[in-house]
């Protein structure tokens, strides 16, 4: 299943997870399954989120999506600096 990890620098995280909450809808109408949130250590202000997806292709639909696009803006992410990987769990 493919697994999506974006690093977002927020000015604000308390301010980014309010819009973060509010647009699972979004996320769910894009086939994110599953969406865990992660705090830097460092920098609090650094938010990390692993999502599980049902197809790539609907998570890359989902970046360009004008809605998605607005929340990301409203919710402080400097897009400048955030970066994105895809990853595929190996067996172990």
């Amino acid at each position: 299943m493919p697994t999506v990890l974006v690093n977002d620098h927020t000015g604000d995280y308390d301010h980014w997870r309010n819009y973060f909450d509010d647009s699972e809808d979004v996320r769910k109408k894009y086939g994110v399954i599953e969406s865990r949130v992660f705090r830097g250590t460092d920098d609090p202000n650094e938010a990390l989120v692993l999502m599980e997806c049902e197809d790539l292709e609907k998570m890359r639909e989902m970046a360009e999506d004008p809605e998605f696009i607005e929340v990301v803006k409203q919710g402080g992410v400097d897009t400048e600096a955030s970066t994105s990987y895809i990853l595929q769990e190996v067996e172990q």
